[in-house]
């Protein structure tokens, strides 16, 4: 019904694709200081990171054709935890991060993120 009582995708996550993609997840790099300040311990170590490696093969290239249409540096990702039968926007946020690097070659695409 169009009277505006139910929207369209609300409450679901906004993905070109879902699939099993990841071939690395390198170690989430956190940092935290026992005084608590958040501004000392950005001084004092590296702020978060996360790296992971995906899969570009399978015929259609996917990130080669994505690479070709949007900017991917600088563009955001997060690394969410789901099970099956819990709906998407229940996941649990465990990063959430920019593109501050990437290297794309014929089967993957590598990213590097820093936390936001």
């Amino acid at each position: 019904m169009a009277d505006g009582a139910c929207l369209a995708g609300l409450g679901s996550l906004r993905l070109l694709e879902r699939g099993a993609r990841v071939l690395s997840l390198g170690r989430l790099r956190e940092t935290l200081t026992a005084s608590g300040e958040v501004l000392a311990s950005l001084r004092q170590e590296e702020a978060d990171s996360l790296s992971v490696t995906l899969a570009n093969d399978g015929g259609a290239l996917p990130f080669s054709r994505l690479e070709a249409r949007e900017n991917i540096l600088g563009a955001v990702g997060e690394l969410m935890v789901g099970w099956p039968g819990i709906p998407g926007r229940d996941y649990l946020r465990r990063f959430r991060g920019r593109v501050s690097a990437y290297r794309l070659e014929e089967t993957q695409l590598t990213l590097t993120l820093q936390a936001l």
